[in-house]
């Protein structure tokens, strides 16, 4: 307001705006100790609480609801009054601009840029400025987690997660964000043309005493899609979506370099390293998301099979790193009208499966059983079996090497099939026991042949987050089982389903939640969750937080 009214040349309003600003406080102050006072878990009461989502009265207020509750607001903001605790049918940003609206009209500045409109807008963006301003740190989280042994013991392994935001990767991606004033880009930013949305690098693995190595690990680039869907202009729109694809890269860059333990002296300068990624989208092909996977493909397309210049840093040295990305693009719809009957009958799988056919060949060759495993994966498995063969000694450091490629060859063989099993039976089209049965195959295969998995839903914090927690508690399964993948579809009790929740609850997503729209909880509109970590449906409890009312 203090910004309206230097604009307008009213210089002498500190007293009026003092005063309005206390009686906002007062309100605000109100509801608080009244929420404190009533901690329910009820949908309606936390709805009639928190003022809710814009109500469909905007548009069809028959009885002039909407309308007579901010006539009122607009009053109140001109005359002055108790401003109220909550509003029924007015959103508490548009109750806020109102307000605004009537002290600026008090004021004598009638101009566009004090519209209800105008002022709604600009409340907002100053919400996105302030949640990307904030610190965006480096999340590391400790999960002790028991496991059935023979009899009725169990045992405790301890697993490490570590997320680190794009201006955490290195010193060229962190000065890039200092330079534009924030800290990231959280998944209201929907015209954002120069960083990727919400992009992060995940990495899990289990804790190891001081001197030794995990024999697995998983890592991986999660983000928002890769389309500025705020923008119209369709020429600016897909520089934008350019420019977000650059970023992935560069993250991607950093995933495979470190997965691979190359340093930046190890790449030959000029000539070009390639990359292999694997791109899990999770975006549901009807309406509006069916363009953004349509406009994240075509981005990601011109930047797949090109050579790319890449500045990276090392150690406070910055390179220039000529990366030349294979990009393996994959649709696997994972919301409530996907995994249902609708699925089908809405057309949602047959435009799905057309994308995931083309790139089940990339991956893995063949769909068939008992077929000769092709594609990145019949490439890698080529190159581990070149390497055994020039293990000739009898040592036991050789038979160590030995025994590990082998194991690996057979951890990877073993999620093929998996994925082959998954996807000639169409089982990725139901819930069943494992909504996340196929997503969470591609990107452990992925991982286990050295390429950079990575996933998106469009905020990259609900159905991402949701993967987050899933391929976490596969591989900690994994871990703990010697490397042998559970069973797919199988069903989740006892102690495995303790540990789900550890990952579900603290493991981190719910602060990217929070970093994205400034209050946590999962989206996630599947009824199976709620009964796997035992919370009736009916309530808006501990998985949904406050999301409902945010968007996305």
């Amino acid at each position: 307001m203090n910004d309206l009214m230097n604009k307008a040349r009213l210089s002498n309003t500190n007293l009026s705006l003092e005063e309005l600003t206390t009686r906002i406080g007062k309100a605000t102050s109100s509801l608080r100790e009244k929420q404190w006072e009533n901690v329910s878990h009820d949908n309606a009461c936390i709805q009639q609480d928190g003022g809710g989502k814009y109500k469909r009265s905007r548009l069809f207020d028959i009885f002039q609801e909407f309308k007579r509750e901010q006539a009122t607001l607009i009053r109140l903001g001109s005359q002055g009054g108790n401003i109220p605790e909550q509003t029924r049918h007015v959103h508490v940003r548009t109750a806020l601009a109102s307000i605004i609206h009537g002290k600026c009209h008090s004021l004598g500045v009638r101009t566009k840029d004090v519209s209800v409109e105008a002022l709604d807008k600009q409340i907002f963006d100053r919400y996105v400025d302030t949640l990307q301003s904030r610190q965006w740190n480096t999340i590391s989280l400790r999960h002790p987690m028991q496991f059935p042994e023979p009899g009725e013991t169990a045992r405790t392994v301890n697993f490490i997660t570590t997320m680190t935001p794009a201006s955490g990767l290195d010193s060229v991606l962190r000065r890039k964000y200092q330079e534009d004033g924030i800290n990231g880009i959280c998944s209201y930013a929907t015209q954002e043309k120069r960083h990727a949305v919400n992009l992060w690098r995940t990495e899990f693995r289990a804790e190891q005493p001081a001197g030794t190595q995990t024999k697995h690990g998983f890592s991986a680039i999660r983000h928002g899609v890769h389309d500025a869907y705020g923008i119209e202009d369709p020429r600016q729109r897909a520089t934008a979506n350019d420019a977000r694809v650059k970023e992935f890269i560069h993250a991607s860059l950093i995933d495979h370099l470190k997965r691979n333990k190359i340093t930046l002296d190890d790449t030959e300068a000029g000539r070009p390293l390639s990359i292999d990624i694997v791109s899990v989208n999770l975006l549901t092909p009807i309406g509006k998301e069916k363009e953004m996977i349509k406009q994240q493909q075509q981005a990601l397309s011109r930047a797949s099979g090109r050579e790319i210049q890449v500045q990276v840093s090392d150690e406070g040295n910055s390179h220039t790193v000529h990366v030349k990305p294979r990009i393996i693009m994959f649709n696997v719809p994972v919301d409530h009208l996907s995994l249902a009957a609708t699925g089908n009958v809405m057309g949602i799988w047959r435009h799905a499966d057309l994308i995931n056919n083309d790139a089940i060949k990339l991956l893995i060759g063949s769909v068939e059983k008992n077929k000769t495993i092709g594609g990145a994966t019949g490439v890698r498995i080529q190159t581990l079996n070149a390497e055994l063969a020039t293990i000739t000694g009898n040592n036991t450091t050789d038979l160590s090497k030995r025994r590990t490629i082998c194991e690996k060859i057979t951890l990877i063989e073993h999620l093929t099939e998996q994925i082959r099993d998954i996807y000639i039976s169409k089982l990725h089209h139901r819930v069943g026991n494992e909504p996340y049965k196929l997503p969470t195959r591609l990107l452990a295969l992925a991982n286990e042949i050295g390429a950079t998995p990575a996933f998106n839903c469009k905020s990259g914090k609900d159905r991402t987050g949701q993967l987050n927690v899933e391929i976490r508690e596969l591989y900690a399964q994994l871990i703990a089982n010697g490397g042998t993948p559970r069973a797919v579809d199988a069903k989740r009790e006892g102690l495995a389903k303790e540990n789900y929740k550890i990952l579900f609850m603290n493991g981190g997503d719910r602060d990217i939640q929070a970093l994205n729209t400034g209050v946590t909880g999962s989206k996630t509109q599947l009824r199976y969750y709620h009964r796997l970590m035992d919370v009736p449906p009916k309530n808006i409890d501990q998985i949904k937080g406050l999301s409902k009312w945010v968007g996305a």
